[in-house]
């Protein structure tokens, strides 16, 4: 009988074998100005299903969970790969606990989703990507036109500070999806403003921007709703 390779060694197979999902969901967002726009994004089976069959051929399992960190004081979800004898967690991010089972059932495959694309360095078919390409560096040569000096970026760091900030900016993530607001708007912005749709590569300055333009976004919604009752 053959000796099995090494956990890495097979995870790393098992990544090559993976191929994007498929984006086949279709979802519309509205601007500030009172206009709109679409893009497309992939579900959370779609997901699972690029993933699961090839750790499986390699040995390796996979299991997503929440779970409290003692360190940073919140939930935490966490993406982890196992096999008989050894257990890697791959990627954890803040999780947003609601009394609402429905609001918290919707984020947290909404968090699945994205956790394992980060976790497996997935990304799906994006049909409006060039769009989203556009934006960015339309907003990039506004911050560095004449008269204007551009900040400095900072880099990610760890800590609690950094950590609270991610957890207020989930729950406004959340309390925009309970409202009505499509999942995967708050990445669009994300990937437009900076270059990234994971919130965890975001630094300390930009998760400032991003809550901001939450909270903008979640009191439109709720203002919304208030005329229409």
């Amino acid at each position: 009988m053959a000796e099995r390779k090494p956990f890495g060694d097979r995870l790393i197979e098992a990544m090559g074998e993976m191929a994007n999902p498929t984006k086949s969901n279709t979802a519309t967002v509205p601007t500030r100005n009172g206009g709109q726009y679409r893009y497309n994004y992939e579900s959370l089976d779609q997901v699972l299903a690029a993933v699961r069959q090839p750790l499986i051929a390699h040995g390796i399992g996979l299991t997503q969970h929440v779970a409290w960190n003692e360190i940073t004081n919140t939930y935490v979800l966490r993406t982890i790969v196992f096999d008989s004898t050894e257990r890697q967690v791959l990627d954890e991010r803040p999780m947003y606990m609601s009394a609402d089972a429905q609001a918290c059932g919707s984020f947290e495959t909404y968090m699945r989703r994205y956790a394992l694309r980060s976790a497996f360095g997935l990304c799906g078919e994006d049909d409006d990507g060039q769009v989203a390409t556009n934006m960015a560096r339309s907003k990039a040569a506004r911050a560095t036109a004449p008269g204007q000096q551009k900040a400095p970026a900072t880099a990610p760091h760890s800590g609690p500070d950094r950590q609270k900030m991610l957890v207020k900016c989930a729950k406004l993530g959340a309390e925009f999806i309970e409202l009505g607001g499509t999942a995967g708007s708050t990445e669009k912005y994300m990937a437009a403003s900076f270059g990234t749709e994971d919130m965890q590569d975001l630094t300390d300055e930009q998760i400032i921007q991003l809550g901001q333009h939450l909270n903008e976004t979640v009191g439109q919604l709720k203002e919304q709703k208030g005329n229409q009752q």
